[in-house]
């Protein structure tokens, strides 16, 4: 791969970096314009891409930011289900269950 690397794996890198994207911010819309400059700072020094692309790569990054993120909260919020549901009316269990039997 050498020091260029290609673009959509640049993009990932940085999307999934909690330096460059942190995962606390709620939404990608929410994200600082320092935070955006340094990621597109980050594309710019690793990549060939002109100066163009920013949009758009600034856009997959969030892409690829928001299903990370979705899946790092997936993993480790499968743990705390059964927190979730000691605080529910044992009535109300069957209706919130899903078919597979979790919560959502």
């Amino acid at each position: 791969m050498g020091r260029m690397a290609p673009l959509k794996t640049q993009l990932g890198n940085i999307a999934k970096s909690g330096i460059m994207a942190p995962m606390t911010y709620l939404e990608w819309t929410y994200m600082r314009n320092e935070l955006l400059d340094r990621m597109w700072k980050e594309v710019m020094d690793n990549t060939d891409a002109p100066e163009q692309y920013i949009t758009k790569c600034l856009a997959n990054i969030s892409v690829l930011w928001r299903g990370w993120k979705s899946r790092e909260n997936k993993k480790y919020d499968k743990k705390l289900e059964t927190n979730k549901l000691k605080n529910v009316r044992p009535s109300l269990l069957p209706g919130l269950l899903g078919i597979n039997g979790r919560l959502w």
